[in-house]
């Protein structure tokens, strides 16, 4: 029986999806990890990331740099993704050097 109440609970909470509209009324939803990856950039994270370390880092730093990512909120989200644009700003980093 609490597995009814519990059921009835979730669907109370969680609005319902149509097509063109996410829960959070967007046309996209914000929790997607095509939004999350737009955001991280926008963030200044791994341009800092980059300065901090002069353009060079460990594999050690990396995975630092994977857990900061996940807990600010950004994961779930491609981390082959996030590893190439660390790799143009590390480029951007060296470019402004010159």
């Amino acid at each position: 029986m609490s597995k009814e109440v519990k059921s009835r609970s979730v669907k109370e909470k969680v609005p319902e999806k149509s097509e063109d509209k996410c829960c959070c009324s967007g046309t996209e939803c914000c929790n997607s990890t095509e939004d999350k990856f737009k955001k991280l950039l926008k963030s200044g994270m791994l341009a800092d990331f980059v300065k901090n370390n002069n353009g060079s880092w460990d594999h050690l730093k990396w995975l630092m740099l994977c857990d900061d990512i996940t807990a600010k909120g950004y994961a779930p989200i491609d981390f082959s993704q996030v590893g190439l644009a660390l790799e143009q700003e590390k480029d951007n980093h060296f470019a402004k050097k010159k």
